[in-house]
């Protein structure tokens, strides 16, 4: 009992860690506040959610996917900047809550440009990935750095040896 109350305790002091990184910006009287969904991978369907409350009410604010848009680009580790095509829409059962649906090209850093208007507040914000900015995205579960593909291409590695050295080995019997 006192190791079930005890891993409780532990679980609630760590769970503001592990929560996903949340990004908030002020647009006039407007909080845009932005965080990930889950984290984020590359070549997987990602959603960016933005909530937007009128700071003087403190109520959301609906109806905004038709004035707004995001733009995505990523500047990958080697090569130039490309745009991210993101879709938004408003999310289900979640009142001034839209969603940004994106798939992650490639791993660096990515930029999101919130463009149009809240009510008639005009709207130009970036947010970024990276320090003090949303959680960077993360190489595709499928990675050949991966625990599992490291075994499977080092037995694949012991196996070449063994028939390079078998047909060494049978050349050198033949001369």
């Amino acid at each position: 009992m006192k190791g079930a109350l005890l891993a409780m305790a532990i679980l609630i002091a760590l769970q503001p860690q592990l929560r996903l990184q949340t990004v908030e910006k002020q647009v006039g009287p407007y909080l845009v506040r932005a965080y990930f969904q889950e984290r984020p991978r590359m070549d997987q369907e990602s959603i960016l959610l933005l909530q937007v409350v009128d700071t003087r009410t403190g109520t959301p604010v609906p109806r905004l996917e038709e004035q707004l848009r995001v733009e995505g680009r990523v500047v990958p580790v080697e090569g130039v900047a490309r745009p991210v095509p993101v879709f938004l829409r408003p999310a289900r059962g979640a009142l001034g809550t839209y969603e940004a649906v994106f798939v992650p090209p490639a791993i660096g850093r990515y930029v999101f440009r919130i463009l149009g208007r809240i009510e008639e507040i005009e709207v130009d914000l970036e947010l970024e990935t990276g320090p003090q900015g949303l959680p960077d995205i993360l190489p595709p579960e499928s990675d050949f750095l991966s625990p599992g593909a490291l075994v499977g291409l080092s037995l694949l590695g012991v196996y070449l040896a063994i028939m390079t050295g078998a047909g060494l080995y049978y050349l050198w019997r033949r001369s």
